[in-house]
C-alpha cells in the first residue's frame, strides 16, 4: 500500500541529530565521524562547530562508511587514541577485498 503522507522517519542528514550523537560518544578521547555522502559531511561539520571546546577532539574521516567504520571499531577498542582510529579509517579506503574480477 502506497501513501502520500511523508515518512514518520525521513531520510535526510540532520546536524541537530550529529551532534547529539557526537555528544553521546564522546567520553573524552575523542571521536571520529563517518559519512556516506557529502551532505553527511557538510551536516557533520556544521554540528562539529557547534559543539565549542569538545569540536577539538572531533575528527571526521574520509574513508569508505561500512570499511571505515568496522576498521575504526576495532582500533577504538584495543585503546588506540583519536587520530590513530582516524588514519585506520582513512586507510580502510586502500583496502584489497580479494576481488579478481
Amino acid at each position: 500500500m502506497l501513501s502520500s503522507s511523508p515518512p514518520r522517519w525521513p531520510v535526510r542528514t540532520d546536524a541537530d541529530r550529529i551532534s547529539s550523537a557526537i555528544t553521546t560518544a564522546d567520553t573524552g578521547a575523542g571521536v571520529v565521524v563517518l559519512g556516506d555522502l557529502g551532505s553527511a559531511i557538510l551536516a557533520s561539520e556544521a554540528a562539529i562547530d557547534g559543539l565549542g571546546a569538545a569540536a577539538a577532539r572531533v575528527r571526521v574521516s574520509s574513508g569508505p562508511l561500512v570499511e571505515g567504520a568496522v576498521v575504526a571499531a576495532v582500533q577504538a577498542s584495543i585503546g588506540q587514541t583519536v587520530d590513530e582510529v582516524l588514519a585506520a579509517a582513512d586507510g580502510a579506503r586502500d583496502l584489497d577485498k580479494g576481488v579478481t574480477r
